[in-house]
């Protein structure tokens, strides 16, 4: 698991005390990398979040052939059975996907927040197909 943070630097030395608390030990396992990206009051980002990268640093940081990039704002709140069906849902539609589209090395599929299989898609030029 990779997590990337942004700090500006006031915030830098609160944050590596907060990952040396015990009750947060779990955060220095092996299989989690914690990667911050640091800003002064001179950096352009100290005033301007950096989105895209801290998404890029994090794939840059992955170590595996498959991975998901997961904003704050989508996380599941609580557990409840509407939110689990959701998701199983979304499994099976990726398992369903086209067998060439999972093994390729040049693919990328977008895992919206949400699915939803009742709408039809145009088959026509990009415009068409979000327009349907």
């Amino acid at each position: 698991i990779v997590f990337v943070f942004y700090l500006k630097q006031e915030e830098e030395a609160q944050f590596v005390d907060l990952l040396q608390q015990p009750q947060n030990a779990i955060l220095n396992s092996p299989r989690i990398r914690i990667v911050t990206y640091v800003v002064d009051p001179s950096c352009f980002f100290y005033s301007n979040y950096p989105i895209n990268i801290l998404r890029n640093i994090g794939i840059r940081q992955t170590r595996t052939t498959h991975f998901i990039v997961l904003d704050m704002d989508m996380w599941m709140g609580s557990r409840n059975t509407v939110l689990e069906r959701v998701v199983e849902d979304a499994y099976r539609t990726l398992l369903d996907l086209p067998r060439e589209v999972l093994e390729s090395y040049k693919t990328t599929v977008v895992i919206p927040a949400f699915f939803h299989t009742g709408w039809t898609i145009a088959n026509g030029t990009l415009e068409e197909q979000v327009q349907s």
